[in-house]
């Protein structure tokens, strides 16, 4: 017996080639018991390196076959082989190259991570296929298409394009909301971890709103009426690795200030991370952090507010009091010094008048008589009607 021949190719695409060969017979076979395998080997080539082999059992008479799943623009090394009882004829290797149809390679990109110009791939479309829908592209990336069409005379003119992808929202490498780190009655630290360019799928936060799209001031949310401000806005150098954030911490970060919590009030904190490029914007917001209105300190704060203005009151009072007490104190001053000069004088006088009209009586009676006068008219004086109480 003899090897097969006649190997060539009847089809060649991109992704598979059609292979056909001549019938094998008697004369080539000898036997009637027989078997023809087609092996075939390639490289991927690339960062693999990797040699695909396998070996297919043809049917009983089948001189066709069509080998599928390969790699564009690769070259695909074949061959027959021959097996009866009493032994084995393999043919002549054939090297066949599979089309290269459409190619795409991202040349310029926004994002550092991307490396560019990157590899060459393709894709093969059948002759009735005018459309493709390619995935797993980068965003913010630009690429160039070539796009030809082959016949059996070889290949067309190629058409060339750029076209850039859209930058998508950044990303957040939090699973759930992470426990505070810290928290005071007017501050609250959170963990913060960098934003990521590339997309993931993640919850949309929060609610159903479109993020923070506007940044709000304290002051301008305060002025405004509204319940939610931009406390501090980070450059994405500053936030390269997991950081811990204090919010409240009465910073001004990059125009923003971040003023002292009110303890009484609850507060939902949000991160939110935007990507810039030529005029887009995109935004991801994801809360990181709940912090509780501090109860406890409601009423500490009220009866501490009552404590000051009754002391308050207290103090005016007492004030008030201390004041009438000195004009008080003045008066019986005025009454004690300056009063008893004038009844000194009038007791003298009333003496020497009484001591006129009793001349017979006893000298010491006199001046206990006289004693008991001065007493009687000092306490007259106190119950005049002429006394003021001022």
């Amino acid at each position: 017996m003899r090897a097969p021949k006649g190997l060539a190719f009847a089809e060649i695409q991109a992704r598979q080639l059609t292979l056909q060969w001549e019938p094998l017979g008697y004369n080539v076979t000898r036997c009637h018991t027989y078997a023809v395998s087609l092996c075939y080997h390639y490289t991927l080539g690339g960062s693999h390196n990797q040699t695909i082999r396998e070996c297919v059992k043809m049917e009983r008479g089948a001189s066709r076959y069509t080998i599928k799943n390969l790699l564009p623009f690769r070259n695909v090394h074949v061959r027959l082989i021959l097996t009866n009882p009493e032994g084995r004829k393999e043919g002549k290797e054939v090297t066949f190259q599979t089309d290269e149809d459409g190619n795409y390679q991202s040349i310029e990109s926004s994002d550092p991570a991307v490396n560019v110009p990157g590899p060459r791939r393709s894709i093969s479309k059948l002759r009735n296929e005018t459309y493709h829908v390619f995935s797993n592209l980068h965003p913010g990336t630009t690429y160039l298409f070539s796009v030809r069409a082959r016949t059996s005379k070889g290949f067309g003119q190629a058409a060339l394009t750029e076209i850039t992808t859209n930058i998508s929202a950044p990303s957040f490498d939090y699973a759930d909301m992470p426990s505070p780190l810290g928290e005071s009655e007017n501050t609250i630290t959170v963990l913060l971890r960098p934003a990521q360019e590339r997309p993931r799928r993640l919850r949309r936060e929060p609610g159903g709103q479109d993020c923070f799209s506007v940044p709000l001031t304290f002051e301008t949310a305060l002025a405004r009426g509204l319940v939610h401000y931009v406390g501090a806005e980070l450059a994405a150098s500053s936030l390269l690795e997991a950081m811990p954030f204090t919010v409240g911490d009465n910073q001004t970060y990059r125009g923003f200030w971040n003023p002292p919590l009110e303890p009484r009030k609850a507060y939902l904190i949000y991160f939110q991370a935007a990507s810039h490029l030529k005029g887009e914007t995109r935004l991801n917001c994801i809360r990181i952090a709940r912090k509780a209105a501090c109860k406890e300190s409601k009423r500490p704060l009220e009866v501490s507010q009552r404590s000051e203005e009754m002391g308050l009151i207290l103090g005016i009072c007492a004030g008030g009091l201390a004041v009438l007490i000195l004009l008080l104190g003045a008066i019986i001053i005025i009454i004690r010094k300056g009063k008893p000069v004038t009844m000194t004088k009038a007791t003298v006088n009333y003496r020497q008048e009484k001591a006129h009209m009793m001349s017979a009586v006893d000298r010491s009676f006199t001046d206990q008589s006289t004693l008991q006068e001065d007493e009687r008219l000092g306490l007259s004086f106190m119950d005049a009607p002429g006394y003021s109480p001022r």
